[in-house]
């Protein structure tokens, strides 16, 4: 079934689009982040042995959130010029943006008086945690505002691009697969992260940490499946069916043939690590890791299927 490249992004505004990729894969590297210092922040008041080595990445994170908010300021400038529609929202951006560099100087001294007075001396946290945890928070707002930001900049420039008629459908759907990759490349990283360090520390796989990992990749996925719902909801109560529409259905269905087929060899890749390494933490994470490869596989076979027309 051949299509025309009007479901391609318009390439006038290239500089809008570079800039806006780029901010993208750094508000996904910082999502990741906050994450992995929950969970650095959750063993180091367990004062569990062998976590310093996994706390360095809380000084790795900073560079990249940093980095963040000067992309942010620069896609912003860029998308103010070609669309001033978008200033209320991104005024929102900055901020929260503005918060997040109080919050992330201001996290970074905490948790390095943290990791020295509590888990090496002993002594009591309550204003040092207080602390991180507000500023992760509000780095937290910071990240979700600058992804809707992002989806209504991308939204924007795809609306300019076509009529209206086939367009609300289909920014729809190639936006729910653009989150489905971005939850799975976040919960496949965060999965490798938590599977290191618990392979390391079996005695800190209680009850507890399973709830806790397992809650957080059940939040990885709630983006993607509201995005989906809200999808399907749209294609259910559609008047009428377009070629579009149709199109749509057979990228699914291409996907979820060549997902099924790759889920194969992953599932004796996954066996085999399993009977060779068989610890807890291989059992623990084996699941969520499948689960979040998968949505990969298929959210960029859904992609592509679309771009390619």
């Amino acid at each position: 079934m051949h299509m025309d490249n009007s479901n391609t992004f318009p390439t006038k505004n290239r500089a809008v689009l570079i800039s806006a990729v780029i901010m993208a894969i750094l508000v996904t590297a910082s999502l990741f982040s906050i994450f992995v210092y929950y969970f650095i922040l959750q063993e180091l008041m367990a004062r569990a042995p062998g976590i310093d080595r996994y706390a360095k990445l809380f000084d790795l994170g900073y560079p990249v959130q940093l980095v963040l908010l000067i992309s942010t300021a620069v896609t912003q400038i860029l998308a103010f010029r070609h669309y001033p529609g978008l200033r209320k929202t991104g005024l929102v951006v900055a901020a929260l943006g503005t918060l997040s560099f109080f919050s992330i100087i201001i996290t970074l001294i905490s948790f390095h008086e943290l990791y020295n007075e509590y888990y090496l001396n002993g002594w009591e946290s309550s204003p040092e945690l207080a602390m991180i945890y507000t500023g992760l928070s509000l780095s937290l707002l910071f990240y979700l505002a600058g992804i809707y930001f992002l989806m209504k900049l991308f939204v924007t420039i795809k609306q300019g691009a076509r009529s209206q008629v086939s367009a609300d459908s289909e920014i729809v759907f190639e936006i729910t697969q653009y989150v489905g990759m971005l939850c799975g490349i976040i919960g496949t990283a965060f999965t490798l992260y938590v599977y290191l360090y618990l392979d390391d520390n079996s005695n800190r796989l209680t009850i507890k940490t399973i709830r806790w990992i397992y809650s957080c990749c059940l939040t990885f996925m709630v983006p993607y499946v509201a995005a989906a719902f809200y999808w399907v909801v749209k294609l259910v109560f559609k008047r009428s069916s377009g070629l579009y529409d149709e199109k749509q259905r057979h990228d699914l269905s291409v996907a979820g043939l060549i997902t099924w087929l790759l889920s194969m060899p992953l599932l004796s890749v996954l066996l085999i690590i399993s009977l060779s390494h068989s610890t807890p933490a291989t059992g623990v994470m084996v699941f969520p890791f499948y689960l979040f490869a998968t949505l990969i596989i298929f959210s960029a076979t859904v992609l592509f299927n679309f771009k390619r027309g």
